[in-house]
């Protein structure tokens, strides 16, 4: 990489709160999803709130993406292209996208990113969305850092985004189908019912029951903060907190916890990187990922062949919590835990019962340090794990409304003048100097002994609610006395004047892009099966330009029974301990295919042992 690498923080805004709250605790990117049309169908923000983040943002060089990820059917396609002129008039610095039908359309020269749902998880897809000019390419969660790595050397050119924080999908992104075939709902749609949440039973071909009623695709949720370094050594340079449907305290603290991370790493790597965005944040919270909504945590790290890690946790996709101890004593509602807890009324408790089912409770009273009441204490035994999913206290802190705030460091130089005075506000943003200059007419009088420079000083320093602080203020009164309404006005008028010089630099460069149909698909995918995900007619055009001549419409337009539902990494086989490429692998004793069921649904277990790949097929 070369020196002066900028990295970038990427927090999800789900609303404008959200958004804001992102900004706030250090994030130098936000992603929000579009009124229409986003990956998330329930976390659209309107177009009003979208501008609004866009000034909050290019205030300090950070950037707002917007997501407008789905696969779009033909009635939709005008609608979407007259959204994206609107986005692009408004400063939105990119685009999150899945349907290639887009290239085709008139769009304004407003810069692309590819979705994680274009399954971008080798060398070959990345290039060929490099050469249709997408500047950042959103990783498959899938991807370790050596597969990182292996990408970033084959296409250095471009930008690699990868998760690091929040739910994680079971399927390849849009390669997962269960959800539309099941629920009429689609994934790719934005409508996801989420059935890999729910508990199955595992029996094999003869009917054997191997596991019953447990979360066998409920994976963790992600944590890539102990290997945030390696991914930077890997090339990947924009760091995702998966989150747009999660509260504003949850943004808050997740987006602390890696800022001061990504910080800590650039102290220790003088020169060779920089954040993407300026300013100052300044916390009064300590971020604490476990006190945020969590399934447990996997850095999903999936090698081919058997993984120490657990990526699943089968006994519930509920948040877990922070670990606090073990019960010593059940004594009707009261409750006694060791070591002692810091709690307080109105926790939230979790704990697993004697069948392995996790049950959840709230701490009514707090007696003494160890123990306290609660309002469901049937299931609860002596010698269980207790873990704290929501912390009352915590939640007041994170959600005061000082706890996170970024500041603009800037200097200002006053000069008075027997006509008026002259203000100079500077700034060092993005490692580059910005300056601007007011003045404000004004007949100025000698002063009446010595000029009160502390006064000015003082006034001028007074910066509160406006995104600035000072760090230097030089005055030159030449002996003239300056009265305070003049130096609130020019203040204010050099206040905003920096606003404005901050907007037009951050204001985002047109992204040239050449003809969709100047590139040529990668040799071997001339024939596409429904996994392309064509939904439209000028998606089909874009393929057939690229060399297509085989084309199946995607899953949702016509459904197919010989079609996987999903194709997983994480592997059924490998976690029940029979993975075939295990140096000591066991000989398995059941007849395959396995199956999954619940209720009525029952769905084929195929094991691509090659790949390391586990796919799902519905049995109709």
């Amino acid at each position: 990489m070369p020196l002066d690498t900028p990295l970038e923080l990427l927090a999800p805004a789900g609303n404008l709160e959200c958004g804001l709250v992102a900004l706030s605790a250090g994030a130098d990117a936000i992603y929000v999803g579009a009124p229409k049309f986003g990956a998330r169908a329930s976390a659209g923000v309107s177009l009003a709130d979208i501008e609004i983040l866009v000034v909050a943002a290019h205030t300090y060089g950070a950037r707002v993406y917007v997501a407008l990820n789905t696969i779009l059917y033909d009635h939709e396609l005008r609608e979407a292209e007259l959204l994206i002129r609107r986005l692009y008039l408004m400063g939105v610095d990119a685009l999150i996208v899945q349907d290639m039908g887009l290239l085709a359309l008139d769009l304004p020269p407003i810069a692309l990113h590819a979705s994680t749902q274009c399954h971008n998880a080798s060398i070959e897809q990345v290039k060929h969305l490099a050469s249709l000019g997408f500047e950042q390419v959103v990783l498959a969660r899938e991807l370790s850092v050596e597969e990182t790595k292996e990408i970033h050397r084959g296409v250095p050119q471009v930008r690699l985004e990868t998760f690091v924080h929040g739910a994680l999908c079971v399927s390849y992104s849009g390669r997962c189908y269960l959800s539309q075939k099941f629920s009429s709902r689609s994934a790719n749609r934005g409508a996801c019912a989420q059935h890999c949440r729910l508990p199955y039973t595992l029996v094999d071909a003869s009917g054997v029951e191997i596991l019953k009623e447990q979360h066998l695709l409920s994976l963790k949720d992600l944590n890539r903060s102990s290997i945030l370094s390696q991914l930077i050594g890997a090339g990947a340079v924009s760091f995702k907190i998966e989150g747009r449907l999660k509260s504003a305290s949850y943004v808050r603290n997740v987006t602390a916890y890696y800022h001061r991370l990504l910080d800590d790493f650039i102290n220790t790597n003088p020169g060779s990187y920089r954040r993407a965005s300026c300013g100052e944040v300044n916390l009064s919270f300590e971020p604490h990922l476990e006190k945020s909504f969590s399934r447990g945590f996997t850095t999903f790290q999936i090698s081919k062949g058997p993984c120490k890690e657990a990526f699943i946790r089968p006994e519930s996709p509920k948040s877990e919590g922070e670990y606090l101890g073990v019960i010593t004593a059940v004594k009707g509602k009261e409750i006694q835990v060791k070591p002692t807890p810091l709690l307080a009324n109105g926790d939230g408790l979790a704990f697993y019962t004697i069948e392995g089912t996790m049950l959840g409770t709230r701490v009514n009273t707090v007696l003494r340090e160890n123990t306290f009441t609660v309002d469901n204490p049937k299931e609860m035994r002596v010698g269980m794990k207790l873990y704290r999913n929501y912390s009352i206290q915590f939640e007041r802190e994170i959600n005061r409304p000082n706890s996170s705030i970024r500041t603009l460091p800037i200097t200002m130089a006053l000069k008075a003048l027997p006509w008026g005075v002259i203000l100079t506000l500077s700034i060092k943003q993005d490692r580059r100097p910005l300056e601007v200059k007011v003045s404000l007419a004004s007949v100025l009088e000698p002063a009446h002994g010595e000029v009160a420079v502390e006064r000015i000083v003082s006034t001028l320093s007074k910066l509160g609610g406006s995104g600035f602080a000072t760090s230097k203020v030089k005055v030159e009164s030449n002996g003239l006395f300056v009265p305070l309404s003049i130096l609130g006005s020019i203040k204010k008028q050099g206040l905003e004047a920096l606003n404005r010089a901050l907007r037009l630099r951050n204001i985002p460069k047109p992204s040239y892009r050449p003809s969709y149909d100047s590139v040529q698909l990668p040799r071997g995918r001339e024939s596409l099966s429904s996994e392309a995900n064509i939904a439209n007619f000028f998606a089909e055009k874009v393929y057939r330009s690229w060399g297509a001549n085989e084309l199946l419409p995607t899953y949702e337009l016509a459904p197919q029974d010989f079609v996987p539902l999903m194709t997983c990494r994480h592997c059924i086989r490998r976690y029940i301990g029979y993975c075939s490429r295990s140096r000591q692998a066991k000989s398995f004793p059941y007849q395959e295919p396995l199956y999954l069921i619940h209720g009525k649904n029952r769905i084929r277990l195929e094991f691509d042992c090659a790949l390391c790949q586990m796919k799902l097929f519905a049995v109709t």
